[in-house]
């Protein structure tokens, strides 16, 4: 199990990650594999990068004893009108 700690880098990195997915949208890949016109697997991924270095980090931490404390994360940001209006540069 994660320590404390880890759990919160955890899921602050998830959080952030979810924010500038919803930001900027994210980068999806599909690749499906057919084996004698029979479906056999398929994997997708979703991808996004950027910058969150203003995005507000808030955690709840949920002790179950004996198990292991469950951390969950919110991210949140903060924008002016220009920002709001510059987020259109994102979406295509």
């Amino acid at each position: 199990p994660l320590s404390i700690e880890e759990a919160r880098l955890a899921a602050a990195t998830l959080a952030k990650a979810a924010l500038l997915g919803k930001i900027k949208g994210e980068f999806l890949t599909s690749t499906v594999t057919v084996d004698g016109l029979m479906f056999e697997a398929q994997e997708a991924t979703a991808t996004v990068e950027g910058y969150m270095a203003r995005a507000r980090v808030t955690f709840e931490e949920q002790p179950r004893i004996p198990e292991p404390t469950i951390v969950t994360a919110t991210a949140e940001l903060d924008l002016n009108r220009a920002e709001l209006a510059r987020l259109g540069d994102y979406v295509e």
